[in-house]
């Protein structure tokens, strides 16, 4: 009998780590972009003058199927490690996430500045809080996450020109952007450090909110038993079918009222990304939904197992990713070079190293590099 337990806990771990590794190696559809391209493009689909009908496919189909769903995934998959952890003493779960917002710090300063990892150390802190002192989590979590949801609204409303350089910038301002990102040293940190201030600014007024709704569903759904499988195939499957129809047709009106009003900030920006928060959630729990309701099958597919791998070492698979692309797009001065289709046929190969990589370094240790650098320090900040 404590046999058979075992295998059951070691299943759901699998699943876990799978459910991290799609979501580790989804979020790079989306921060590609980011990489490669202007801010403003991140942000905007009519940013240049000219947008060709690649970009308005590679744009529509990212924002319908990939945007913020699989960063929700990963969000939700920590709050669940905050769930799984909490039984560790307050010092050890403190420590451990102290260290992971020096981690982003230092990531955001010297790398790339779209980095998360800050964010969920500090927001973290918070959530852990939180977790320890309520029993019903999903009220507190959802009244978090529509807050955050409303106050990028409300701030919105702000008058804002159209020709802000984050929305439509000038030839001069990408020039500039290409000029510090491609040259790096000094200046480029300067810049950085800037751009972690100003996102800082956002967690604390806006965004954070949202991540610790986020991360709240994820340790309720682990204590309820829902992240663990507990739930019939039949459930999952049958909330999967119920949420992707609704998630799918609010997700489609935000992005139509990117075409109607291409080019008010307003329309474009404040009410599409207002409209497509409230479908992220819907479609990131049908996916996962998805998976955990055929589980059975898609458990012996080999791509599962390399899934599982790069889950394994989430935070290395992670900062792979930037030390890639910033060689890349930054080094090799290949930034604004291509557009949004082209830069979708590097995904694949990034993916390979990713998946390369973790497989052949879980094949001699039990952890990923950063991991046991993470559990070192904690250990000893504890």
């Amino acid at each position: 009998m404590e046999h058979s337990c075992k295998e059951v806990i070691n299943q759901r771990i699998e699943v876990i780590d799978s459910m991290r590794g799609f979501a580790i190696l989804g979020i790079l559809l989306l921060n590609i972009t980011s990489f490669a391209l202007p801010y403003a493009a991140y942000m905007n689909l009519f940013y240049k003058d000219s947008v060709s009908f690649s970009d308005v496919v590679t744009w529509s189909t990212l924002s319908i199927f990939t945007q913020g769903k699989f960063l929700f995934i990963l969000t939700l998959l920590f709050g669940a490690s905050l769930e799984l952890l909490r039984q560790r003493e307050r010092n050890w779960n403190i420590s451990r996430l102290l260290i992971l917002a020096a981690i982003g710090l230092l990531h955001g300063i010297l790398l790339w500045d779209g980095d998360i990892l800050l964010s969920y150390g500090i927001v973290g802190l918070l959530t852990w809080h939180f977790i320890n002192t309520r029993q019903k989590l999903f009220s507190t979590g959802a009244t978090f996450y529509l807050f955050g949801v409303m106050m990028f609204y409300l701030l919105g409303l702000f008058p804002v020109g159209e020709n802000n350089s984050f929305w439509m910038p000038t030839l001069e301002d990408i020039f500039h952007e290409t000029f510090w990102k491609t040259h790096g040293g000094l200046l480029a940190m300067e810049y950085r450090i800037r751009q972690i201030s100003g996102a800082m600014i956002v967690v604390i007024v806006q965004y954070g909110w949202q991540i610790i709704g986020v991360m709240l569903w994820g340790a309720m759904l682990l204590r309820n038993g829902w992240l663990k499988g507990e739930f019939s195939h039949k459930h999952y499957r049958h909330l999967a079918l119920c949420l992707i129809p609704v998630g799918m047709t609010i997700q489609c009106a935000a992005l139509s009222i990117q075409y109607l009003y291409p080019y008010s900030y307003f329309a474009s920006w404040t009410i599409r990304y207002t409209i497509t928060e409230l479908a992220t959630p819907l479609l990131a729990f049908a996916y996962i939904a998805l998976i955990y309701g055929f589980w059975p099958a898609i458990s012996r597919w080999r791509v599962t197992f390399w899934l599982r791998q790069v889950g394994k070492m989430a935070l290395s698979s992670y900062l792979l990713q930037t030390l890639v692309c910033t060689t890349l797009f930054y080094r090799f001065e290949l930034f604004g070079q291509f557009t949004r289709l082209e830069l979708m046929a590097f995904v694949p190969f990034i993916w390979a190293l990713n998946i390369w990589f973790a497989c052949w370094w879980l094949k001699r240790y039990s952890q990923g590099p950063l991991e046991q650098l993470w559990r070192c320090l904690t250990a000893k900040l504890a």
